[in-house]
């Protein structure tokens, strides 16, 4: 018997949506094992770690800078959609600011390893999907005097995320968890060094 058009359709659809499960499944777990195994985990030791073959990896990512790519592209994705949902949230801006930087730092092991294996960035795909976003909420915190006067919000921008790179590091190396480096980050963009830790001894 053969299947009308809407069931092949239909078919089709089931069978892309298991891919890209499968698909998204993988790379979640060949994130997590290079950010715990370290640079020099071949693609075999890859698979080995997630539970698939070798083979399947290869089908999924030919090649490891496939793999790279594709675990930079997926992370970029969740923090432009979270920064947007936290743009709409009404949150106060230290909030909205500690939202993102618990959810950049709890990638702190993936983000290591791709700025150690330097991944080469798509710097049109960040400005647009996360660092012009950023930029936007800030400046409008920046329009309610969350900041002092005589800095652009951009500035601020690049500021917040040299803040955010150290803490990946102390996060990654096991120095500090995710809570307290986030809240050291934000700390010290809004309250500098002498505000935060008069904020920590209170």
């Amino acid at each position: 018997m053969e299947e009308s058009g809407d069931e092949t359709r239909q078919s089709r659809s089931r069978t892309h949506l298991l891919r890209e499960s499968g698909r998204s499944a993988i790379l979640d777990g060949a994130a997590s094992a290079l950010s715990k195994g370290g640079l020099s985990m071949s693609m075999s030791e890859v698979a080995e770690a997630v539970g698939v073959g070798r083979a399947t990896l290869y089908r999924y990512f030919p090649t490891r800078q496939a793999l790279l790519d594709s675990i930079y592209s997926e992370a970029m994705d969740e923090l432009t959609k979270m920064i947007l949902s936290t743009k709409r949230s009404g949150l106060s801006t230290r909030e909205s600011l500690l939202r993102i930087a618990r959810a950049v730092l709890a990638k702190a092991g993936v983000a290591l390893l791709l700025m150690r294996e330097g991944v080469v960035l798509d710097k049109a795909a960040v400005e647009e999907g996360f660092i012009a976003p950023l930029s936007s909420m800030i400046e409008k915190a920046e329009q309610s005097d969350a900041f002092g006067e005589g800095i652009s919000g951009r500035a601020i921008t690049f500021y917040f995320l040299g803040l955010l790179r150290s803490g990946i590091v102390l996060v990654a190396e096991g120095t500090s968890n995710v809570e307290e480096a986030a809240t050291n980050v934000v700390s010290l963009l809004l309250d500098g060094i002498g505000g935060s830790a008069k904020t920590q001894r209170e």
